[in-house]
């Protein structure tokens, strides 16, 4: 996703819990990387 959307993606694990972390100077960017992420995360 990083190279696709231009955004950096930084994912920390803190007290057993997943924590996702999306920078970009392009808004876009980061919606897309936010809608990706729930395509992947949600498909059963």
């Amino acid at each position: 996703m990083q190279r696709e959307t231009g955004a950096t993606i930084s994912i920390e694990e803190r007290d057993g819990m997943g924590y996702v972390e999306i920078a970009s100077a392009d808004k876009a960017s980061i919606e897309e990387v936010k809608k990706e992420n729930q395509r992947n995360c949600c498909d059963s």
